[in-house]
């Protein structure tokens, strides 16, 4: 596991709860020796619920496995992937290896990794809070009662680490705080599983417990400049603020557990609904810096290296993102065409986010790319593409892309993206003149030094055909209202995280075929647990994707 991950757990001495007891967490044994020495000071405990957003981060944005693996699926992004890994990013997508023997270059530490990450910060936020609930450690300052600051917090981390759970796997460990471990550790991780589903509402269930105690009383969350324990965010977070981000965490889960677009049509856009109406009004994240916090995330998007005289990245942009921006009729051609045969093309498109005024041009999400040094054509030209990431470096300035990862500010969760997920519920549940108006938020802003408006603004009848017709559909007709939001949606969150895009892209049912629709229990921890071997994907399989875009 990535370095950041066993930082996380070693500093903080922490002490795995069941879950972690079968789990293979591959952490070094630098924790202390036993439960009652790690907690036995109130500043301990405090201290491993506080560093669970570390451990977090550290899988979703600093774990190269899970960074490297579902990007790719999604796909948000294209790459030669590692040799290990590229029968699972093939077109067409086979069903995946879930055998626990094969070695771990071949392909499975993505799910592995993620699977023992987010059950490291459950058995950390288990203890923290069975510390509070149930042995009844308080945390002060001082007259200052802190102890509902770090309660809300694990129950915020718990709802995170368990709602990721539910979004990938097809079945969750769920333990509360309120019950004891048992002597039998595999037994009672077999009784604890349950499907995703219940998963899902487990997590629900945590943030809204973290929602009711940040309502209910007033704290505030320290800067990266005091410490990286919390969120490290550049400024301190009120709990109003934290509020805000608890609501948009749980409508995220809501919208992006879907499996199929028919599931996710069917979701409960009410929920959803309710969640944004009090989410987030600014943008989340936390500050990147050398020695602290880092993101291989953005470093695999964005680093180049110089081969000869030119530049060659790490990935490139799927053109299932930037294709639908696309006005020459090339994606159209591109997507029709059987896998092996897709060659890279030029974008041509009035989206400034993109490329500028020609297509080799760079936008100001977007970097133009002029060769494809660095691509194995024999793993598929399809996997080629002449764009790459640079929101972050861009936007923060930074230079040369290779150092982003450990500079500026990670965005991970954004009024933007609260606005798109309301947008949707929204556009569900008949109001398609108020999906619009959210849509046309992100899709008008200026992108230009002239402080021009970027794209035309879309109807409630969806995308308009003059001045420009962006985005289109894969047979090149403009897209509907749902299109824009879809377009919206994957172009605006794209590396948030390293688990939306390819959660968005099934719910939307633009994964390549066969890709599988979620993840089976690790094999490694099926055989420590002694429970049968199975897995998902494959073309034709009931949980392999079918191509089929919501347009």
């Amino acid at each position: 596991m990535h370095k950041q991950l066993m930082r996380g757990a070693a500093v903080l001495g922490a002490v795995a709860i069941v879950a972690s007891a079968c789990v293979d967490l591959d952490i070094s044994n630098t924790r202390a020796p036993d439960r009652e020495q790690a907690l036995a000071e109130a500043s301990s405990v405090e201290s491993l619920i506080a560093g669970t957003f570390d451990v977090y981060f550290g899988v979703v944005h600093d774990g190269t496995s899970v960074n490297h693996l579902f990007p790719n699926l999604g796909p948000q992004v294209t790459a030669t992937p590692w040799a290990g890994a590229i029968p699972q990013t093939r077109e067409p997508r086979p069903t995946f290896d879930n055998s626990p023997d094969i070695p771990a270059a071949t392909g499975p530490d993505g799910p592995r990794d993620l699977w023992a990450g987010l059950n490291e910060v459950l058995s950390s936020a288990y203890d923290g809070l069975r510390a509070v609930r149930v042995d009844g450690v308080k945390f002060t300052s001082g007259s200052l009662d802190n102890t509902p600051r770090a309660e809300a917090f694990g129950k915020f981390m718990q709802g995170l680490a368990w709602g990721y759970l539910a979004t990938i796997f097809d079945q969750v460990i769920v333990i509360p705080e309120t019950e004891a471990l048992q002597s039998d550790a595999a037994e009672q991780v077999r009784q604890a599983l349950v499907p995703w589903e219940e998963g899902l509402e487990a997590a629900l269930g945590a943030l809204d417990e973290a929602i009711a105690i940040a309502e209910e009383n007033s704290f505030s969350f320290p800067s990266s400049s005091e410490t990286y324990l919390w969120f490290g965010s550049p400024s301190e977070l009120t709990s109003q603020q934290f509020v805000e981000l608890a609501n948009t965490m749980a409508a995220r889960f809501l919208v992006l557990s879907a499996r199929t677009p028919a599931e996710r049509a069917a979701l409960d856009w009410s929920r959803v609904l309710a969640y944004t109406d009090n989410g987030l009004t600014y943008d989340f994240g936390t500050s990147l810096s050398t020695g602290n916090r880092s993101s291989w995330l953005l470093s695999g998007s964005q680093a180049v290296i110089e081969v000869s005289s030119d530049a060659v990245c790490c990935y490139r942009l799927s053109y299932r993102v930037v294709g639908p921006a696309d006005t020459s009729g090339r994606y159209q051609e591109w997507i029709a065409m059987p896998p092996a045969e897709r060659m890279p093309f030029l974008v041509e498109t009035p989206d400034r986010r993109i490329t500028g005024a020609l297509p080799t041009l760079s936008g100001s999400y977007v970097r133009y790319r002029s060769n494809f040094n660095g691509f194995n054509a024999t793993a598929g030209t399809y996997r080629q593409s002449h764009y790459q990431w640079g929101r972050h470096a861009i936007r923060h300035g930074v230079s040369p892309l290779s150092s982003s990862y450990n500079n500026g500010f990670a965005y991970m969760a954004t009024a933007d993206e609260n606005n798109l997920l309301r947008a949707e519920a929204l556009l569900r549940l008949g109001d398609a003149q108020g999906a619009a108006e959210l849509i046309n938020i992100t899709r008008t802003r200026s992108q230009t030094a002239s402080g021009e408006p970027n794209l035309p603004p879309v109807t409630a009848a969806g995308v308009p055909e003059s001045p420009s017709c962006v985005p289109r559909t894969d047979t090149g007709e403009c897209g509907s209202l749902l299109t824009a939001l879809r377009y919206e949606r994957i172009l605006e969150t794209l590396n948030l995280d390293a688990i939306i895009g390819y959660a968005d892209m099934r719910g939307f049912g633009m994964l390549p075929e066969g890709t599988f629709l979620q993840q089976p229990i690790p094999g490694n921890e099926l055989d420590l647990l002694q429970m049968p071997i199975y897995s998902y994907g494959g073309v034709g399989t009931e949980f392999g994707a079918v191509y089929q875009p919501t347009d």
